[in-house]
């Protein structure tokens, strides 16, 4: 996606909502959020409110109950799963909570896969540039194993942002690090974010690093408070 197709909001839901169990457990009601094209989000609120629904609709990984959901100009709501997996692939990247990485490839190689999929020419030379942003060139031949944790989740922020998506999705990337360690992981993800002018929904139960961001968003109850 060139930047000229990029729209203005990189994300628009529109009264939105979540449930389970054939409506009968409730998880996201009547929700309307705007992201604009290079804002950075912090979503905060208690456990369970459902902050990890709310990035799986934006990815499309979950339909909502009712509603659309528009991202990077797409209804993903709508989508069929082929192309919603094409849209994830090469213009959205996730970083998880655990990581995620293959136990079984080095991090190059964990970071050399997913630009394979996408067709890049010379992965092996994006993988490099990516982990040497985020401090990680003399460990390219190690295994998730070798790794630290606050190293394996660099690795994972690499292998995001190796295909430069327009669009980062994070659900809570620092809560297994400590405060360290995290505050490490956070400073090189923000500082690639402002590198490659990239939207970011980051979750979070940190209320430390709010002030970092833009805009703050409170989901609880199934309701989604500007801060």
């Amino acid at each position: 996606m060139s930047n000229d197709s990029i729209p203005s909001n990189a994300v628009c839901l529109s009264d939105v909502a979540l449930s389970f169990s054939n409506g009968t457990v409730p998880v996201l009601k009547n929700l309307n959020l705007t992201v604009a094209n290079g804002e950075t989000v912090a979503m905060t609120g208690p456990s369970g409110a459902g902050k990890t629904s709310l990035l799986a609709i934006i990815a499309g990984l979950l339909r909502p109950t009712q509603g659309k959901a528009n991202t990077l100009g797409r209804d993903v709501s709508t989508l069929d799963e082929n192309t919603l997996a094409d849209l994830r692939r090469t213009q959205i990247g996730i970083v998880f909570q655990h990581f995620h990485l293959l136990e079984t490839m080095t991090a190059l190689e964990n970071v050399i896969l997913p630009l394979e999929l996408a067709g890049i020419t010379k992965p092996a030379a994006r993988a490099k540039e990516s982990l040497a942003a985020v401090g990680l060139s003399p460990r390219l031949t190690h295994f998730p194993s070798q790794l630290s944790g606050g190293e394996r989740q660099r690795v994972a922020i690499a292998r995001a942002f190796a295909l430069h998506p327009p669009l980062l999705l994070a659900d809570e990337p620092t809560g297994n690090l400590d405060y360290d360690t995290g505050k490490f992981v956070l400073d090189t993800l923000l500082g690639l974010v402002r590198e490659y002018s990239t939207t970011l929904v980051f979750v979070t139960h940190n209320n430390e690093i709010l002030k970092q961001f833009d805009t703050i968003h409170t989901l609880k109850n199934g309701n989604l408070n500007v801060s």
